[in-house]
């Protein structure tokens, strides 16, 4: 890649997470459709889901910066590239969307009244998402990733989180208990300013009450993780 290359990606990253923060603040409602003016550059794709049921999103195929957002969507379960992104709705099925990003930076937008299963086949340099104001029932990363940052809405009852990939940096934030399972190890993780160091395969930390609560996260790392933070 050369270097008018390069830092035309690296503008584009900087875009798409302002683009990302914007999106998490709320606003009006957002109608799914070609004469939407919220465009990010790169790749940006609109995804409405039954509200409160629960759908899937599988986002396949290689990127370098992925950006999940919750807000308000109006629409019936799809998916909308706005004007000027890549990368169309690759199929549905039933209560499942099928994403291929066509950019390097990809941002997808959820509705936040949907309860996602969101499921990660491609591995990117960074991942970000910001599902604060939404439902998340489950988020699958099943490619490696160096550097992913969650910000994680209220679990209602078990909210998993797996990663099987490969993990350098992970970032959580969320109010509810969490236990981490750690399969593939982990040279360093700090749970809610508990810092537990040299983990092997096997491992399992947790926070108190983690057991007993209703509402909780279960962090599930079998592809190995160097550095994992929760935090609230």
């Amino acid at each position: 890649m050369t270097t008018r290359a390069k830092l035309a990606v690296g503008a584009a990253v900087g875009a798409a997470v302002g683009a990302l923060a914007l999106s998490a603040c709320g606003g009006p409602s957002v109608t799914v459709g070609p004469t939407d003016a919220s465009i990010a550059p790169g790749n940006h794709t609109m995804v409405a889901g039954p509200a409160p049921q629960n759908a899937t999103v599988v986002v396949s195929g290689g990127t370098t910066a992925l950006h999940l957002a919750t807000r308000p969507i109006t629409a019936t379960l799809g998916a909308t590239s706005l004007p000027g992104s890549k990368g169309p709705l690759l199929g549905k099925q039933g209560k499942t969307i099928v994403l291929k990003p066509g950019s390097p930076v990809t941002l997808v937008t959820l509705n936040q009244s949907t309860n996602w299963t969101v499921k990660l086949a491609t591995g990117a340099t960074s991942l970000a998402v910001n599902a604060a104001s939404g439902h998340l029932a489950a988020l699958e990363m099943d490619a490696g990733v160096s550097h992913a940052v969650l910000r994680l809405p209220p679990p209602d009852g078990v909210q998993q989180i797996t990663e099987s990939g490969g993990v350098t940096e992970l970032t959580i934030s969320t109010t509810a208990p969490v236990r981490i399972d750690v399969a593939g190890g982990a040279s360093r993780i700090d749970l809610h300013g508990v810092v537990h160091r040299g983990l092997g395969g096997g491992s399992v930390v947790s926070d108190p009450g983690w057991a007993s609560a209703a509402n909780r996260v279960a962090v599930d790392l079998s592809g190995g993780v160097s550095s994992v933070v929760v935090r609230r």
